[in-house]
């Protein structure tokens, strides 16, 4: 069994929650060697008691993790634990990181630059109006989007950020085949090509509603602040701005109408010290440092781009976003694979491209 493997076994056990998983994998060392323990020696470890043991024995053999990830790959998904150099490292410093992610599309290291844009599901035409100003803003400044593909605020994100070539990220509360609500199918498509949907369930999993708490604490997990555009006194948006607060994410509110429904859950994130939105540079004069910084990273890469030249600029020119084999490149090229690997390697020394495990090349 691989190390992976092991992480999806894990996750696929129904009833073992992140601080169990936590303490067993520090006990034995590895989560293969959770899963080789005997009884006796689960047994030994805090909080694990006879009845929870042998649940964890009967399921490992029972659960096949191949099978679960031969199924992502078909899906077109792949699958990072919580040890895979790609898992995103904002997500994997709070305080009950996902095992596993499933991801379809590509998580980037840019997309550390992220906000959360979440919000009521019936969202007002004002609601509309300014989550597409202040994501066209965000995406001018380089901002990933991030939000939860769900009707209303979240949706009009996501389109927002797709409309002005910006990167976001969807993170579902069901399993990575499983599109809810149903009628954004497409548009989860659609976010995949221009970022990642993302979840932490198993293959097959409904939409539940218990799911969805635990999603909102990997939407503000994986941003550096969660911007709340509408939300009602009991909105799930709230429990998002909640978890971002605990995690020492920013709070953001764009104010409402005072008598308006709709505006009673941000008034009050105001209230308790949100900070209010009224445009974008309220949101991105939180994160002047950042975002200096990365316009300086964007302005060197631009000129390590412009001072290509012959086979350097000819292979970079087809390399992508989407990951692509030495292979492929070799024949869209034509020129003798000894090259192509050469140019390959000048190019990821500039840092322009990066390798990924079985000579898979894409842009950084």
């Amino acid at each position: 069994m691989s190390d992976l493997e092991a992480w999806v076994t894990l996750n696929m056990i129904d009833g073992l929650g992140y601080s169990k998983i936590g303490a067993l994998v520090n006990y034995f060392g590895t989560p293969r060697r959770v899963l080789q323990a005997k009884m006796d020696e689960l047994m030994k470890v805090d909080g694990v008691g006879k009845i929870l043991a042998s649940h964890i024995i009967n399921a490992r053999k029972r659960i096949s993790a191949e099978h679960e990830i031969d199924k992502a790959q078909r899906l077109g998904a792949k699958i990072l634990s919580l040890d895979d150099p790609d898992y995103p490292v904002l997500l994997r410093h709070i305080f009950s990181p996902p095992l596993v992610l499933y991801v379809k599309g590509e998580v980037k290291p840019e997309d550390s630059v992220s906000l959360a844009v979440i919000g009521s599901r019936f969202a007002t035409s004002y609601g509309k109006s300014i989550t597409h100003k202040l994501v066209r803003g965000l995406v001018e400044k380089g901002v990933t989007i991030v939000s939860g593909a769900a009707r209303g605020i979240d949706s009009v994100a996501h389109l927002a950020a797709i409309a002005s070539g910006g990167r976001t990220l969807a993170v579902l509360g069901s399993g990575i085949d499983v599109p809810y609500p149903p009628e954004n199918k497409h548009l989860m498509e659609d976010i995949a090509k221009q970022g990642a949907v993302l979840t932490e369930f198993p293959i097959g999993t409904a939409p539940l509603r218990f799911n969805f708490p635990r999603r909102n604490r990997i939407i503000s997990g994986l941003s550096l602040g969660v911007v709340v555009v509408e939300a009602a006194e009991r909105s799930g948006a709230l429990i998002t701005a909640r978890f971002a607060a605990e995690q020492g994410r920013e709070v953001f509110a764009v104010p409402g109408q005072a008598l308006g429904v709709r505006s009673r859950g941000t008034n009050r994130l105001i209230k308790e010290g949100a900070k209010l939105v009224e445009g974008v540079e309220d949101i991105i004069e939180e994160f002047s440092d950042i975002f200096s910084g990365l316009r300086k990273e964007r302005e060197i890469e631009k000129k390590k781009v412009d001072m290509l030249e012959g086979h350097d600029e000819e292979i970079y020119n087809l390399i992508t976003s989407e990951s692509k084999h030495i292979d492929q490149i070799v024949r869209e090229c034509a020129l003798p694979v000894s090259q192509v690997w050469s140019t390959l390697l000048n190019l990821e020394m500039k840092g322009l491209i990066r390798q990924l495990r079985g000579k898979f090349f894409l842009r950084t």
